[in-house]
């Protein structure tokens, strides 16, 4: 949708977009730093990496009227909203991460 109003030359739809943007990044700045004071870098990599993968899915659903397919959607959502913190609890990301900070 920006892309499309960027083409178009209609920036009073731009700017508030962007300012909107920038505002949430620097949110999720400030709390994925903190949290990375409390928590293990694999822990806090894991929850970013389920966010980032289920919010613009969601949100081309909902906001751009991506045609989608429910299910196969939820499944996905699901896997990945599962496999998180899964996998910021596995023995070998942890040591992974143990070893470069060797």
């Amino acid at each position: 949708m920006l892309a499309n109003d960027v083409g178009l030359g209609r920036w009073e739809a731009v700017a508030p977009c962007g300012g909107l943007t920038g505002a949430v990044a620097a949110l999720s700045l400030a709390d994925e730093m903190a949290t990375l004071q409390r928590d293990g870098a694999a822990r806090v990599a894991a929850g970013a990496f389920g966010l980032q993968t289920a919010v613009p899915v969601i949100l081309a659903a909902l906001l751009a009227g991506e045609p989608m397919r429910p299910v196969p959607i939820m499944i996905g959502l699901a896997l990945v909203a599962g496999s998180s913190p899964a996998l910021a609890g596995a023995r070998a990301v942890s040591g992974l991460l143990a070893e470069s900070h060797v």
